[in-house]
């Protein structure tokens, strides 16, 4: 499986990411897939990645809420990633603490986790 992934032109910009080694980054190339032309955006790759926020907005009140229905194999080798790199990338710690505080008990943890950084990094 990974032997194969290193012969794909992407290999080597799925490595570079903090903590994604040979496995994962094979497991979120599966999902993502190698066709460049897929993804219109970074918002576009977000959204399938199910890494982006809902947003409701009504009048004067707005909302932004996580969303529950995903990709559960592409999910979780980026939330591995995410936390791994919390340890082993002081850029990923230093971005988590920036986001960290402008979170409270009713926001959901998954909104300023880095998990949708990685998945936007990769939108190359």
């Amino acid at each position: 499986m990974t032997a194969c992934f290193g012969r794909t032109r992407d290999a080597e910009i799925y490595l570079s990411q903090p903590v994604l080694g040979q496995i994962l980054a094979a497991r979120v190339l599966g999902e993502f897939g190698d066709d460049p032309e897929r993804y219109a955006s970074a918002k576009a790759r977000k959204n399938y990645a199910v890494t982006s926020p809902i947003t409701q907005q009504s009048g004067k009140k707005k909302v932004v809420l996580a969303r529950f229905i995903r990709n559960d194999r592409l999910a979780d080798p980026l939330h591995r990633q995410a936390f791994c790199a919390l340890s082993a990338s002081p850029g990923a710690r230093a971005y988590y603490d920036q986001l960290r505080p402008a979170t409270s008990a009713t926001t959901p943890h998954c909104g300023s986790c880095p998990t949708g950084w990685s998945a936007s990094c990769m939108a190359a």
